[in-house]
């Protein structure tokens, strides 16, 4: 499995993946996300709202898969897609612990990011 575990603690309502730069050896530079975990007491992300700028098809590969606990579903924007990106709404500030992304096809390059809870215009890099 490509996983990418993220361990810093922050107190977020907003958690933001994206993608930047696709590995061209995954499938003509696909990103694809099998799950996202946010940890602290359980997984925080499980069945909040999530928006994506991306997805390749309306019947496939839909943003929810990423955070629907179920590892045989999956989240792709379509390909070509630029900068996707993934928010998650945790509906309140939560202190975060960490969190792990398990990738069908890993970017070569991403970001994680937070909103800034006493300005939320600013977002922070993890």
């Amino acid at each position: 499995k490509n996983v990418t575990q993220i361990s810093n603690c922050f107190m977020a309502r907003y958690i933001s993946i994206r993608m930047t730069v696709p590995d061209r050896s995954n499938l003509d530079g696909a990103y694809g996300i099998y799950s996202v975990v946010v940890r602290f007491d359980g997984n925080l992300a499980h069945c909040k709202s999530i928006t994506a700028t991306h997805f390749i098809d309306s019947t496939m590969f839909l943003y929810p898969s990423a955070n629907d606990g179920d590892e045989s579903t999956i989240w792709m924007p379509y390909q070509g897609a630029t900068t996707p990106s993934l928010v998650w709404d945790m509906e309140q500030d939560q202190y975060i612990s960490g969190f792990e992304i398990t990738w069908r096809y890993p970017p070569i390059s991403f970001m994680v990011e937070y909103q800034d809870v006493d300005d939320l215009t600013n977002w922070v890099f993890v």
